[in-house]
């Protein structure tokens, strides 16, 4: 490998993972502002949202597999799509390994104890920290849908993404549930 193919790779790493933050937020923010248990065919998904919702560090006692099944269970279907689109793409890849892993990284942000590796990340904002997620179930649930790593929440919530999405959908009468 060349260095040329080197920083390629690392590039497209980079934007796996920053596309799998942006489409994890975006399906987080659809699960809060649309799903709830109620919700038809997708309620019983929105189950363990609801329950972090209420309970926030529940979520530590799960081990890994229980941590990430449902996302890996809704997203491999999506990474053969995605294969069969793109090829063997390392954007595909990197794209998927964040995504299907986003849970254990939301996960650790509720932890009082981690590995060292991950403390070392979420203090390099290189994965979310518990300081920053904390935005997101102190202000109702309407911040800080990115939860790989916040290095985009601040934009996303200044320009008033999530508002805007949420106008358009009002358009074709979409409307959240009740909050």
């Amino acid at each position: 490998m060349s260095a040329m193919d080197a920083l390629i790779f690392i590039r497209d790493i980079v934007i796996g993972y920053y596309l799998a933050d942006f489409l994890t937020g975006l399906g987080h923010w659809v699960e809060d502002t649309y799903f709830d248990e109620n919700t038809r065919y997708v309620g019983s998904l929105a189950i363990d949202n609801v329950i972090h919702h209420k309970d926030p560090r529940r979520m530590v006692q799960y081990n890994f597999i229980e941590t990430i099944s449902t996302t890996v269970m809704v997203m491999t279907p999506i990474y053969f799509v995605l294969l069969l689109a793109f090829g063997n793409s390392t954007v595909v890849h990197s794209l998927m390994f964040f995504t299907m892993i986003v849970n254990q990284i939301h996960k650790w942000s509720h932890m009082s104890v981690v590995p060292p590796i991950v403390r070392w990340l979420q203090l390099h904002n290189i994965i979310i920290n518990p300081q920053n997620h904390r935005a997101h179930h102190t202000n109702g649930f309407r911040t800080n849908y990115c939860i790989i790593h916040e290095q985009l929440n601040w934009l996303y919530d200044s320009i008033g993404l999530w508002d805007m999405m949420e106008s358009g959908l009002g358009v074709f009468g979409i409307y959240p549930k009740q909050r």
